[in-house]
């Protein structure tokens, strides 16, 4: 089974809820290639723990390289930030974390960071 031949669903959530949750939808549906695939998730809270509406976004991702287009459009995102922010991306039983903090300190790294998370993210 490949990772970009079926129809995949990632799931993102932010560190930092709320405000920069909104910023990161508005953020992902203006990129051309995940325009309509982006949307808030309600996650049900475990007992004990605080949640509701817009806790995090469902990318839905298709064939060639959306997968690296949504990582990437992350990642520029993250360094617009001005809060120390981490992002987690979940594809299946696959998970990548991006946090802010990292792109602030090693800019030149961004694109193996990117690259690395993508191919972590397509696993067959």
């Amino acid at each position: 089974m490949s990772g970009y031949g079926e129809r995949m669903e990632a799931r993102v959530s932010v560190t930092e809820g709320g405000d920069e949750l909104s910023s990161l939808l508005d953020w992902l549906r203006q990129e051309d290639e995940l325009r309509g695939r982006v949307r808030p998730l309600s996650v049900t809270p475990e007992l004990g723990h605080m949640g509701g509406a817009g806790d995090a976004l469902t990318v839905a991702l298709g064939g060639g390289g959306a997968i690296t287009v949504l990582v990437a459009s992350i990642s520029v995102w993250l360094r617009n930030r001005r809060s120390d922010v981490n992002v987690e991306v979940t594809i299946g039983d696959r998970k990548v974390s991006l946090d802010v903090k990292r792109f602030k300190a090693d800019p030149a790294g961004v694109r193996e960071l990117v690259e690395a998370a993508s191919q972590a993210l397509a696993q067959d």
